[in-house]
């Protein structure tokens, strides 16, 4: 007799191990700095690539892509941060 929340005997357990790619590249696309978002973008590919690989065993495949994700959307933040604070310093400047 099996207890509830158990998974039958035959169930392989999942052996996979998260890529630390993965990890990192999310960990440096949170932090808005634009040398960690261009490296955030190159880990993320890399560890995609690295988890389609089947003799590597790993996992983490949307945390890649959440890293790839916010990555670029703040190399698409910066550039409108920047210009909305020029726009705003010529304003206050005419002032």
């Amino acid at each position: 007799m099996e207890e509830a929340g158990t998974p039958p005997a035959h169930v392989p357990v999942d052996q996979r191990k998260t890529s630390k790619l993965a990890i990192a590249a999310l960990i440096l696309a949170i932090v808005p700095t634009c040398v960690g978002q261009l490296t955030a973008i190159g880990l993320a590919i890399g560890s995609l690539v690295a988890i389609r690989k089947p003799e590597n065993r790993l996992k983490g495949t949307g945390i890649a892509i959440a890293g790839l994700v916010i990555a670029g959307l703040w190399l698409i933040i910066f550039p409108l941060i920047a210009i909305l604070v020029g726009i705003l310093v010529k304003i206050r400047a005419l002032h």
